[in-house]
């Protein structure tokens, strides 16, 4: 289908959008999963061994974070997924007013 200028703008944001929604679900499952090992299996560590392994670690993954991301991810792939539907429809219906009608 031939390209309308506007259109192929917003096409490609939705995309771009789509792309930046599926590496943030990437992020938030790793940290899901990272939070789901993070030395809650039973094993208890004394408060000095804790405190020594947290002075060179990042913050702890948080798994209600993670899980926040990923329906926030969620939702912003399914609007641009929409945005690029709409454009869809929107080059189909150009198309049908431009095309000669027959007598």
């Amino acid at each position: 289908m031939a390209t309308i200028p506007g259109l192929s703008g917003a096409l490609d944001s939705a995309l771009g959008g789509i792309r930046t929604a599926f590496a943030r679900a990437d992020r938030a499952a790793d940290k899901v999963a990272k939070a789901g090992i993070s030395g809650r299996g039973g094993v208890t560590v004394s408060a000095e061994a804790r405190d020594a392994a947290s002075a060179d670690r990042v913050r702890e993954p948080d798994l209600a974070e993670g899980i926040l991301d990923l329906r926030i991810a969620k939702y912003a792939a399914m609007a641009n997924m929409r945005v690029a539907s709409t454009v869809g429809d929107m080059q189909s219906e150009v198309v049908d007013l431009v095309k000669p009608r027959g007598r």
